[in-house]
């Protein structure tokens, strides 16, 4: 047995990808970094997540990232229940957290995601 090598491990996440859709993909990445205890396989829904990931481990002061965290709820403008599930929770060098969408933009325009993610922050 090589003591220098060790398995990835699978990271946390609040859902699985589905298997099928013709509106997602599903892209595994590797988390290498060395501020890690180990190296943590992330699954990701689509090649903007990939994207948004590379820019994201390039940040030094990114220590942890956590694909698909657990869902939050929120009130909507009509003071309805709902849930959000964000692609990612950060953990940053300055003891905060940062949760991310991530989106093309034209969806954020078509369905006004904008709003929503300003009602969520609000509420949160």
């Amino acid at each position: 047995m090589n003591p220098f090598f060790s398995y990835p491990v699978m990271g946390p996440a609040s859902r699985t990808i589905p298997s099928r859709s013709k509106a997602s993909s599903r892209v595994q990445v590797v988390d290498t970094r060395p501020c890690l205890k180990h190296h943590t396989v992330l699954r990701l829904e689509s090649g903007l997540e990939a994207a948004c990931y590379d820019q994201l481990i390039a940040n030094p002061d990114v220590l942890e990232i956590q694909a698909q965290p657990p869902k939050v709820q929120y009130l909507d403008g009509l003071g309805k229940l709902k849930s959000h599930t964000f692609d990612f929770l950060l953990s940053m060098r300055a003891r905060t957290r940062v949760a991310v969408a991530v989106r093309p933009l034209d969806r954020v325009r078509k369905w006004r995601f904008d709003q929503t993610l300003e009602l969520i922050a609000q509420q949160m």
